[in-house]
């Protein structure tokens, strides 16, 4: 009795072993399309591009909690040869400050998923996070990667100065490396 029951649960194993390498396999033979930027962030099969806001620094006064820094939004094209680089300005905040201080944050990455955002920030128009969809997962509008708690709202602000509210943002185009 004790030699069948083992071998059921050998026959079962074996079973499932075999069922995960297929699945394994019919996994890698998917196709997915990663584009590499030039400084090695990788924007997702299905997104947009990709916000990095490097080194912002945060601040709290009481119980406000405000964060500013700049970075760039790498945005691909439709052929997926060049990605377009832009420099923006980036503002977020809410109520979940701790007393008064100010110090380095962590770096903000942030996905752009939805084809409208991306053309906002390509015609160097602001983005409000109160007008998408923010979350952490692929249904949203922009996905937070890093770096921001889901309280705080933002705005992302493609240039780097007042005069590129006038003129427009320094947009540049650059390479990205297609990993399949």
């Amino acid at each position: 009795m004790l030699t069948k029951q083992l071998t059921a649960i050998r026959l079962v194993g074996l079973a499932l072993i075999s069922f995960m390498m297929t699945a394994c396999e019919s996994y890698k033979q998917q196709p997915s399309l990663l584009l590499q930027t030039e400084s090695g962030y990788v924007i997702p099969d299905g997104a947009q591009g990709i916000a990095i806001i490097r080194h912002p620094r945060e601040a709290t006064l009481l119980q406000l909690r405000g964060m500013a820094g700049t970075g760039d939004v790498i945005l691909k094209d439709s052929q997926h040869e060049k990605c377009l680089k832009i420099p923006i300005r980036f503002a977020a905040g809410d109520f979940g400050g701790r007393g008064i201080g100010t110090h380095q944050a962590k770096p903000v990455l942030l996905e752009i998923r939805s084809a409208q955002a991306a053309e906002i920030l390509a015609d160097d128009k602001d983005i409000v996070s109160d007008q998408y969809r923010i979350g952490t997962d692929s249904s949203a509008d922009i996905v937070v990667l890093s770096g921001l708690a889901m309280s705080q709202g933002f705005v992302l602000n493609p240039g780097l100065s007042f005069m590129a509210e006038i003129l427009g943002a320094r947009h540049q185009r650059v390479d990205c490396t297609v990993n399949t």
